[in-house]
């Protein structure tokens, strides 16, 4: 059975924007938190807008469409808050506390916004996320380092990941 992940919107969009889309839904089951699917509309290939087709994926199988109650998004909110932890998107949000309150370990986060990984930390489920590149590497789809922006490396996601232990310190 393929591995789990948890995707946000603008890692799907960069994904089909370098074309690797594909080649990740078919090495693991993709979920993707309900605003995420609503927010995914297209990318930009040049000057072309090119459509996002995830209603397909869901008929298939191959992405599962999961939801939070706004509750439970409403306290994951107030924690980060709490701790100093700002700039979390709605669809971010949602999907950190589907992280937060489904311990499924099958489940992984696959996070690049620098606030989303210092959110994770906060939230104790940084052991359960990684990069972009790390999960490229994983599923065999990158075989070189160096092949993808800054924003998607494991180097951006450690520098984060470091920042949000110094908020969880935070009281």
């Amino acid at each position: 059975m393929k591995s789990l992940l948890l995707l946000d919107a603008d890692i799907v969009i960069d994904l089909h924007e370098i074309g690797l889309w594909k080649a990740v839904t078919n090495c693991y089951k993709v979920h993707l938190p309900s605003t995420i699917i609503g927010e995914i509309k297209h990318y930009w290939k040049g000057n072309e807008q090119i459509p996002i087709d995830l209603a397909s994926g869901i008929s298939s199988g191959d992405i599962v469409e999961v939801s939070v109650d706004p509750i439970e998004q409403k306290k994951v909110f107030d924690l980060l808050v709490s701790k100093r932890v700002d700039a979390i998107h709605d669809g971010e949000r949602e999907a950190l506390s589907y992280m937060y309150f489904h311990k499924d370990e099958a489940v992984r986060i696959v996070l690049k916004d620098h606030a989303a990984i210092r959110a994770a930390v906060v939230l104790g489920i940084i052991d359960r996320a990684m990069s972009v590149e790390a999960m490229l590497k994983e599923s065999g789809v990158l075989r070189q380092t160096g092949e993808l922006s800054y924003r998607l490396t494991e180097k951006r996601f450690a520098k984060f990941r470091t920042e949000g232990a110094f908020l969880s310190l935070a009281t």
